[in-house]
């Protein structure tokens, strides 16, 4: 009778098991399934984006587009070029480049810094594109 018992609970115990593991099989499914989808639309909404990039980078759309709306474009005629200097007070630039003194506040050598940045900009002549 003890055997019957022992045989009874082991029987009931690997039929959980099977029963589980198809559950467990099932739901991986639908869960692949899903992901299958998702990466579809994901492909789909690629391609859309890939094609508008495209057009977008097309010149001759461009064009078309900005006829439509009457926009004309011209050459540009000059181009404004700024060269930075930087404040470097550790001794490792060019002596041009370094500064006197190293107790000046932050804010004051950034003001500085975008001052002289902006003081010192030239006028650089743009060409024409050859075609």
């Amino acid at each position: 009778m003890r055997r019957f018992f022992v045989c009874l609970v082991m029987g009931t115990c690997a039929a959980l098991f099977c029963v589980h593991q198809r559950i467990l099989l099932i739901r991986l499914g639908y869960q692949v399934e899903s992901t299958a989808t998702l990466r579809d639309e994901l492909l789909d909404q690629n391609r859309v984006l890939q094609y508008n990039v495209s057009a977008l980078e097309s010149p001759r759309i461009l064009d078309e587009r900005l006829s439509r709306q009457a926009v004309e474009l011209a050459p540009a005629q000059s181009v404004e070029v700024m060269t930075p200097r930087f404040r470097v007070t550790d001794g490792s630039a060019p002596q041009h480049l370094q500064t006197a003194s190293a107790k000046t506040p932050w804010w004051q050598q950034t003001l500085e810094s975008g001052t002289r940045w902006l003081e010192e900009s030239r006028q650089a002549i743009a060409a024409p594109a050859k075609d």
